[in-house]
């Protein structure tokens, strides 16, 4: 074949080639670029998030585009419904798997009300409670606060002394003295006589039990009730508490306390008051207000006050007391 006819058989394949290749290829790479993509196949995010997306970080919050939230028509218990301005944008569409779980990971903690019930539904401790450190522990004993609302009677008692107080500049408490009498000759005198002067004032009424005045095993009276009838030892320690109230005693300075009187194994109750580093008992059973330390026949169970109330156990001996028991034991 002569070389000028094998160029132009070349030069036609080649031709032919690049026609084959344009007229296949050439109209889907329009239609590729000019159709529209579904929406399926496009994020979900609506206009106001696609320009706060490209606003300037340093865009003022006032100059964005409004932003459209979901409607919360309720958020659980303990948690606070975000308000709109608070969802981004794009939250229209489900929030992501990564995000749901940090959000609700606050929620048991917020939903979970501390509880002062045990899981048998007794009672337990709020908190171990250790006295001031210039104060004593109560007849030794180691206190852990608890809740006051078991403590019915004693809330009942505050709420009727509230209703019906006796505590009245005219009013007669005794033959010889009013209320305003009584105050006046308290005025400047030190807490230890203020203590002697009240508890001896109270205990001059008769002794009566919960049976005979009220026909119940216990009762306990308010201040008013017990000027009118007296009553038993509970009903002393809250005659005297209010009375030590209005004569300026912090709430935070006394207790009621009760106890079991460890000679007889009768139950009783006692008022203690602080007093600095020392703590002194009032008791209707003798007049003498004793320091606590030196009264070693009452083990406490309970104590209150209108601010809280502390169950008492006894302390464990401490490390030496231990050893020097441990001594005493034979050896085996």
């Amino acid at each position: 074949m002569p070389r000028a006819a094998q160029h132009r058989r070349t030069a036609g394949r080649i031709l032919a080639a690049l026609l084959f290749c344009a007229l296949t290829l050439a109209p889907a790479a329009p239609s590729a670029l000019a159709a529209p993509a579904p929406s399926s196949a496009l994020p979900s995010t609506s206009p106001a998030a696609s320009s706060a997306l490209a606003a300037p970080a340093g865009t003022p919050a006032q100059a964005r585009p409004a932003q459209s939230a979901p409607s919360l028509t309720a958020a659980p218990a303990g948690l606070e419904a975000p308000s709109p301005s608070s969802v981004p944008a794009s939250s229209t569409s489900p929030a992501p798997s990564s995000v749901l779980p940090s959000a609700l990971a606050a929620a048991p903690s917020a939903l979970a009300a501390p509880s002062s019930l045990s899981p048998h539904g007794s009672e337990a401790p709020l908190a171990a409670a250790p006295e001031k450190a210039s104060r004593p522990k109560v007849f030794g004993t180691v206190s852990f606060r608890m809740s006051l609302e078991k403590q019915k009677n004693w809330l009942s008692v505050l709420e009727r002394n509230r209703k019906s107080p006796i505590f009245q500049e005219s009013r007669q408490l005794s033959r010889s003295a009013t209320w305003g009498q009584l105050r006046a000759s308290m005025q400047g005198r030190p807490r230890l006589e203020i203590l002697r002067e009240v508890s001896r004032f109270w205990n001059a009424w008769p002794y009566r039990s919960d049976l005979e005045l009220w026909k119940k095993s216990d009762y306990w009276a308010i201040p008013e009730e017990f000027l009118r009838r007296s009553g038993d030892c509970e009903d002393y320690c809250i005659v005297k508490y209010f009375t030590l109230r209005e004569l300026g005693i912090p709430a935070d300075d006394m207790r009621l306390v009760v106890v079991t009187e460890t000679i007889r194994g009768t139950p009783h109750a006692v008022l203690l008051v602080f007093d600095g580093q020392e703590a002194f008992i009032l008791d209707n059973l003798t007049d003498a207000v004793r320091p606590m330390h030196r009264v070693r026949n009452y083990r406490p169970h309970f104590s209150l006050n209108e601010n809280g109330r502390w169950m008492h156990v006894k302390a464990k001996p401490a490390k030496a007391s231990r050893e020097k028991e441990n001594a005493k034991k034979p050896a085996r």
